[in-house]
């Protein structure tokens, strides 16, 4: 109740409808009342949680009952049903805050990935672009024309030709202009 704003109250009953932990004038022993009894009887025979709509004080109050079976102590009922009452309208402004939060982390995660996805493909596309072309030219290199020529001579029905050309004295202008 302290830790959630919307919870109004928690409120943990026996069997027998008596609310535990809550003290009374003169020990007197308190019930659960209609229209709640109905519903946490229900809840108490079936074992399966529900939950009562009422309108208070012009705000729709939920009552939700929830089936709990305690560790056995002597003089005490194991079977027991938990009572969580929350207002709806403070209860949907949490909801929509949590929504609003999680989709900013969501779209935060998504462009961080994006990002990051992006720079590692321009960290690895760098090194092997560079493996297939002269870094000052920006030419094919040896390793792209083996490449080439293995993916052609492996495709079917296809021609192919090849044309050597050998310049001379070609290095004396490596030599003056550089490689």
């Amino acid at each position: 109740v302290e830790e959630y704003d919307g919870i109004t109250s928690i409120t943990v009953f026996n069997a027998g409808g008596n609310p535990l932990g809550v003290k009374t004038e003169n020990f007197k022993q308190e019930f659960i009342q209609q229209p709640y009894q109905e519903v946490f009887e229900k809840v108490r025979r079936s074992g399966i949680p529900d939950e009562l709509v009422l309108v208070e004080d012009g705000n729709k109050v939920t009552y939700r009952y929830i089936p709990y079976s305690a560790d056995e102590k002597k003089g005490y009922s194991t079977e027991r049903v938990v009572e969580i009452t929350y207002n709806n309208n403070e209860m949907a402004g949490l909801l929509a805050e949590y929504k609003n939060q999680f989709l900013l982390q969501l779209l935060f995660t998504l462009f961080g990935s994006v990002m990051m996805s992006f720079v590692i493909a321009r960290l690895v596309a760098m090194p092997i672009h560079l493996a297939f072309h002269d870094s000052l030219t920006g030419l094919k290199n040896r390793a792209a024309f083996e490449d080439e020529i293995s993916k052609r001579l492996e495709r079917k029905n296809s021609r192919i030709g090849l044309m050597m050309i050998d310049l001379d004295n070609f290095k004396s202008i490596n030599d003056y202009l550089g490689h």
